[in-house]
């Protein structure tokens, strides 16, 4: 089934098949910050949530089903409370052990600050080691939620559990089983920015197409708030203007109005 949006801003989905991703979360005080850190951390988290629930309720009817109860909300932001707080699992040398490369080749100017470091460290996930990338994760999430809900006009089914990205603080779910997407299978991690705009998406079963770029399912999918892609792994070869990508290859930009590069 293949349905037609606006270039560059509405997905199109064709038929194919998936597994899931999920990103990470870091903890503070197994990295050994201070205790004015972790607080001033765990503020800016809250607040940030905070504003993210306030700006979809103000943008929703009261009754709407995609905005949460506030007691719901209020649960959610005690258990992302812990988040940044003393519940961390992986110490540094973890890191300093498993992500030599990665260190020495994306964060040698942050080596010497360790919340730096990590936040390098996970901006720069996609290019790291599978072992890198496995002490980069964090399971100290929220708990799992009770039943199922309604956020910004998307299911989020029961046993999905919370996060909080620690590079851009956008909120973020791990799905427990598929939902839906503007009409398009998901799995995996989903996220928003503040106010609401969907961050990234992982799509199932079928490949996801904007405009002439047409993204791998089972990969994630990152937008800009504006709704512009920001990445994505390709599932056929494009060429956009005199530069040619194959499939397989994750192209990104910092930017929407610069043209894209391939990481691979």
């Amino acid at each position: 089934m293949i349905f037609n949006n606006s270039v560059n801003r509405r997905p199109i989905r064709y038929s194919f098949l998936l597994l899931g991703t999920s990103l990470s979360l870091l903890s503070t005080n197994s990295f050994g910050f201070s205790s004015e850190q972790t607080e001033d951390w765990q503020q800016e988290i809250l607040a940030q949530v905070q504003r993210q629930t306030k700006a979809a309720q103000d943008a929703q009817p009261q009754q709407s089903k995609s905005t949460m109860s506030q007691e719901r909300m209020n649960q959610i932001l005690g258990q992302v409370r812990d988040i940044a707080s003393v519940k961390g699992e992986f110490q540094l040398h973890q890191v300093q052990r498993y992500c030599q490369n990665e260190i020495s080749s994306f964060c040698t100017s942050s080596s010497g600050d360790t919340q730096h470091l990590l936040k390098c460290l996970i901006k720069h996930k996609d290019r790291a080691s599978k072992q890198c990338s496995k002490v980069l994760s964090d399971n100290n999430r929220a708990q799992p939620s009770l039943a199922d809900e309604w956020r910004h006009d998307i299911l989020i089914p029961a046993g999905s559990t919370y996060y909080v990205d620690p590079v851009d603080k956008s909120l973020g779910v791990n799905l427990s089983r598929p939902t839906r997407y503007m009409n398009i299978p998901i799995v995996g991690q989903l996220s928003w920015y503040e106010g609401g705009s969907i961050r990234s998406y992982v799509p199932s079963k079928t490949p996801v197409q904007y405009g002439q770029l047409v993204f791998a399912p089972n990969q994630e999918i990152t937008l800009f708030p504006n709704g512009q892609i920001k990445r994505g792994v390709l599932h056929q070869p494009v060429t956009i203007g005199n530069l040619s990508f194959n499939a397989g290859q994750i192209i990104t930009r910092d930017s929407d109005k610069q043209p894209f590069q391939s990481l691979k």
